[in-house]
């Protein structure tokens, strides 16, 4: 009689089935084990039509699309078991969309791209640059047609686009994950294309890093927010559906079995199927989630018998990529041409018109309880195109041309295991291909300009370089990187001549000298060997002291697909620590020398036990034949040559070579662990700061990679160190090479600052080159832009910041793309400086900093007028001093609403007696609805700075009398020293987490204290200000002035103070006394 379950519950409960064992227990059981009765369904389901699902719409505001409103577009094509899919994706919004192709014509591609191009034009968006591969530089003449005239950006051949190709590989990564959910060991076509085009929908339901904050990409583009009515059903899952039978009177049964395709997506709440008796997808309202039972996993096996039992991801010509490479040098496989790869039909995937419209036939022959299976003999899938990434069907489309009939390439059969991240099997290229920014940049033009004469390809790639320029897009920069990169050694030898082949000889030699590289023959290598290969490169330069250097450069970038960042991340110095160090040594007149490493990655041996970061890496061309000529006997047996007929050795590296992930890391830990055995002990709070007690003093090595800077009281010891480093260090070798960079006296070039120490008691930091470089970046950029912007050369500023400096116009017309290139380029170029030798321009840059992703021509006088005032203040030095004896103090004001999205901007910074080594101009990340709650969001930006410097202090063994907080908010101070208890109706709302202020002056941690509005220094790093306070507080930041202690009106000790230092075993220790009490205070 086939019961509902609840019927038969009641009837065994009832006892209806005299004699039965069966309890109520064992039916809800077979309920959860079996699930509902399937006999029953197909016997008396009612079908019923679908309701309207509650939406979660979203109302994008038009002023974030104006925002946003040029776009670039990033388009590529992957394969996944040889289906085609072109995916695009877009800057600023980050949106993508997934289209299935029948095939991958010209037609078909422009197609599904022009779909996508009229949707952000609908939304209000204009798309400015398409980018990608080479392959569709076919459709550049397509491109130029549509409304906005977008600029066609192709790779040059053999390169990618990383936008596309990382987003490809975040795609796949998410399909593998979905299909090692499925219990299935095969599934069919139709289900793989359902599975791309689901992740797709979920990829745009969240917001994406680099997007705009707070809405998903699928909000911004549809208004529609993903909801819990999308999640009801998972995808692969087993179900009965009901079906609307016709007649209705007829025995024919009231459900199919069917597979979970996802959400259809439209407002009845639908839901994909995949029908196990036709094969085609159906779209469903009511359905009966079931168990899988082994019959259906099986016939779902059967319908993807002609399907790879895993993902396999092949390139364009169809040759598989992944886990499993054909086991051959790829060297022998180079080819340099450059081939237009997309023609009407495109040669590597060629299948015959009912090939790729048909799937294999089923047929099922299984004795099994009845599971709701009914097969056809022959089933056809349905097309799917999907342009908005949200599984929007297109049953009609089809090839419009015939494949060609050029031969595929073969490749090697599925094998288990999936795929590796990185989803396409590239050619390696022979020439490195960098991305030059900024001053690179333009020595690429140069020295590219340099090589043209006498090159039989000279016109084409002048063309090439001054059609780039012409487009001004700072991504161009990239292809002319690539294009110098490619040239570099000859350009370099042109250049500089025998002094280049020189240097390129000198640091080959040295790589053999030091024992790096170990040759192989290609049969030697692992499967994982091969598959790992690097390329290496040779780059020239011309240090600033004018010496020619080659160096030997290992592409690495292949390891980020098997190699985290965080697994390999290796420390380097802050710019605090090293200033707060440069306090020290000049206060404790130490004797301080620079030293510079020779070859400090190389020189690392890579240990058996770390064996596992040897690499093996490919040597190419001129390159072979100076190893040979170095060693013949050694490498002369493992050259081999290509079909190019260039020469190639494969080598394993020995040593940490400069380029690979874990070069610096490895080198890192080798110093640490030579510092450690003689003694030394980082500082926990920089652990590039090493310290220890010699002759009862401190000696500090303050480290960046392989530049140190070594101080003490007594020359002796520095002297003696020096030559530990030289022991363990430094290797001469037969043409002189390998020898310590050593440099002594008072004044040293340390990480870009000349560091003066022959004032007593103070430090001189001043960076003129750097400088000098920066205004020659910016008088080069007004030059090229000059039709656009207003000449403001002349006039010398005498502030760093315009009073209007917080005012932006949104009306204000926008700079191009190489213009806004310019701007961020040089924005952060002087941020540099600030960080360092010149604070007294904080403020600006901290506003010029967040107007790089947008900047206008405002913005740009405002940069205009920095640089001016640079340009006639350049000798301006900063001048580092602890004057105060032991007394930090930290000066901190907010602005309060001045940012145009009403938020307050935070400045402070930090002073020991004389100049401030650290200031901090921000800009606050929150609202806030008063003075004082803006002033206690400053203080708490401010927080991490002052705890860190204060406990990096201690650990170097620095005395503190007091870590000193003053502000001119008497309000805001209440609060930071009373918590809530000071709270009043006004201030009660203010988040919690702003009272981590008060546990650390309950802790002492801290001492807060009022400073009058006039002697508040950190109003420099918060307002524009001109004139005289201007002058003042400048000479305050940069040191000309000394800073003191200003009056306070809050209770001290009550006593007549007398502060004694004194020097115990190497430590400070300070001492206050008075008429009837001594403190010993904060002795490390």
């Amino acid at each position: 009689m086939y019961p509902s379950t609840s019927d038969f519950r009641a009837i065994v409960g009832a006892g209806g089935v005299q004699g039965s064992d069966v309890t109520t227990d064992d039916v809800k059981a077979a309920d959860v084990i079996w699930g509902r009765s399937v006999l029953k369904m197909k016997g008396n389901t009612v079908r019923r039509n679908g309701k309207r699902m509650a939406q979660s719409i979203v109302k994008v505001p038009k002023e974030l699309i104006k925002l946003q409103q040029d776009v670039e577009l990033a388009i590529d094509c992957f394969f996944v078991n040889k289906h085609v899919f072109l995916t695009t994706m877009s800057t600023k919004i980050c949106f993508t969309t997934v289209t299935h192709l029948a095939y991958r014509t010209k037609a078909l591609i422009w197609e599904a791209l022009h779909a996508t191009y009229k949707m952000y034009l609908i939304r209000g968006f204009r798309i400015v640059v398409i980018a990608g591969d080479h392959e569709f530089a076919s459709i550049s003449d397509l491109v130029v047609q549509l409304p906005t005239a977008p600029i066609s950006d192709w790779a040059a051949a053999s390169q990618h686009c990383g936008l596309i190709e990382r987003n490809i590989r975040f795609l796949k990564e998410k399909i593998r994950s979905l299909r090692h959910s499925l219990p299935f060991e095969r599934v069919p076509g139709i289900m793989v294309v359902r599975m791309v085009l689901h992740i797709v929908k979920f990829v745009n339901g969240f917001p994406r890093r680099g997007g705009v904050k707070h809405y998903s990409p699928g909000e911004i583009m549809t208004d529609r927010r993903l909801n819990a009515s999308d999640l009801k059903l998972s995808f692969g899952v087993y179900c009965q559906v009901a079906e609307n039978v016709e007649p209705r009177n007829s025995l024919a049964p009231r459900t199919r079995a069917a597979i979970s395709l996802g959400n259809s997506g439209n407002l009845s709440g639908g839901q994909m199927f995949l029908a196990l008796d036709t094969g085609h997808t159906i779209n469903r309202y009511q359905w009966v989630l079931l168990p899988m039972p082994p019959a259906v996993i099986a016939q779902v096996n059967l319908c993807g018998k002609n399907e790879p039992s895993i993902l396999t991801f092949t390139d364009r010509h169809g040759r598989e990529i992944g886990d499993h490479h054909l086991d051959v040098d790829p060297s022998e496989n180079d080819d340099d041409s450059v081939v237009n790869l997309i023609s009407d039909v495109i040669p590597g995937v060629d299948p015959t018109p009912d090939e790729a419209a048909e799937f294999p036939g089923v047929d099922t022959d299984f004795d099994a309880e009845p599971t709701g299976v009914e097969v056809d003999s022959d089933y056809v899938s349905q097309e799917l195109t999907e342009v908005d990434g949200l599984g929007q069907q297109d049953p009609n489309t089809a090839p419009t041309e015939e494949p060609s009939a050029e031969p595929t390439v073969e490749t090697t059969p599925p094998k288990k295991g999936m795929a590796a991240r990185n989803a396409r099997n590239r050619k390696q290229p022979e020439k490195y291909a960098p991305s030059m920014k900024g001053n690179k940049y333009a020595v690429a033009l140069t020295q590219i300009a340099a090589s043209l004469s006498g090159s039989k390809h000279a016109m084409s790639m002048a063309q090439m370089s001054v059609k780039l320029m012409s487009k001004g897009a700072h991504r161009k920069a990239d292809t002319v990187g690539m294009i110098m990169a490619q040239l570099s050694m000859k350009a370099a030898i042109k250049k500089w001549g025998q002094e280049a082949e020189h240097a390129i000889t000198k640091e080959m030699k040295q790589l053999h000298w030091r024992d790096s590289y170990k040759p192989k023959h290609w049969h030697e290598l692992t499967k994982k060997q091969k598959e790992q290969i690097l390329e290496s490169h040779i780059f020239v330069e011309q240090k600033r002291d004018g010496l020619i250097k080659a160096r030997k450069v290992i592409g690495g970038n292949k390891q980020r697909d098997y190699i985290t960042k965080e697994d390999v991340s290796s420390p380097t110095v802050t710019a605090e620590a090293v200033m707060l160090t440069c306090v020290i040594d000049a206060q404790e007149d130490r004797d301080v020398a620079v030293v510079d490493i020779p070859n400090a990655f190389v020189q690392t041996v890579v240990d058996e036990e770390d064996a596992e970061h040897r690499v093996i890496v490919r040597i190419r061309g001129p390159l072979v034949d100076i190893l040979v000529s170095i060693a013949p006997d050694i490498y002369g047996p493992y050259v081999t040559t290509n079909k190019s007929g260039q020469k190639v050795l494969v080598v394993e590296c020995l040593n940490a070579v400069y380029g690979t992930m874990v070069a610096a890391l490895l080198y890192y830990k080798k110093f640490v662990k030579s510092l450690t055995k003689q003694g030394f002990k980082l500082n926990p709070y920089d652990g590039c700061v090493a310290n220890k007690i010699v002759n009862g003093k401190q000696i500090t090595v303050c480290f960046h990679v392989d530049d140190c800077k070594i101080s003490h009281e007594s020359t002796k010891v520095v002297d003696a160190t020096i030559e530990w480093l030289r022991a363990e260090y430094e290797s001469i070798f037969e043409d002189g090479s390998g020898a310590m960079k050593i440099h002594r006296g008072k004044v040293h070039k340390y990480l870009g600052m000349s560091l003066d120490f022959s004032h007593k008691g103070q430090c001189h930091v001043t960076m003129y080159d750097y400088l000098d470089g920066i205004r020659e970046a910016f008088d080069a950029a007004v030059e090229k832009h000059g039709d656009g912007f207003i000449p403001v050369t002349k006039q010398r500023f005498k502030t760093p910041a315009p009073d209007n400096l917080f005012v932006v116009n949104e009306d204000c017309e926008k700079l191009s793309e190489a213009a806004s290139a310019d701007f961020h380029t040089i924005v952060a170029k002087t941020l540099y400086v600030t960080k360092r030798a010149r604070p007294d321009t904080c403020l600006a840059i901290a506003f010029l900093t967040t107007r790089v992703r947008a900047p206008d021509t405002d913005d740009w006088d405002k940069l205009c007028h920095l640089m001016e005032y640079l340009r006639g203040d350049r000798d301006r030095p900063l001048i580092l001093g602890a004057d105060n004896d032991g007394l930090l103090m930290w000066y901190v004001d907010a602005s309060f609403a001045v940012h145009p999205n009403m938020r307050g901007h935070t400045g402070g910074g930090l002073t020991l007696g004389r100049g401030f080594p650290i200031t901090v101009s921000t800009k606050q990340k929150l609202n806030t609805r008063s003075s004082t709650e803006s002033e206690l969001v400053g203080v708490d930006d401010m927080m991490p700075i002052i705890c860190w410097t204060r406990y990096f202090l201690l650990s170097q063994g620095y005395g503190i009398i007091e870590n000193l907080l003053l502000q001119d908010n008497r309000s805001s101070i209440l609060l930071e020293r009373n918590g809530r208890a000071s709270s009043g109706k006004r201030t009660r709302h203010i988040n919690i987490r702003y009272y981590f202020i008060s546990d650390r002056v309950n802790m002492k941690e801290i001492s807060i204290d009022w400073c009058p509005t006039k002697k508040m220094v950190a109003d420099y790093m918060s307002k524009p200000l001109q004139g005289s306070l201007f002058r003042e507080l400048r000479d305050y930041i940069m040191g000309r002035v000394r800073c003191i202690r200003p009056k306070s009106d809050v209770v001290s000790l009550g006593q007549k103070k007398c502060v004694k230092k004194s020097t115990v075993n190497g430590k400070h220790r300070i001492t206050v006394t008075g008429s009837k009490k001594c403190a010993k205070v904060m002795t490390q």
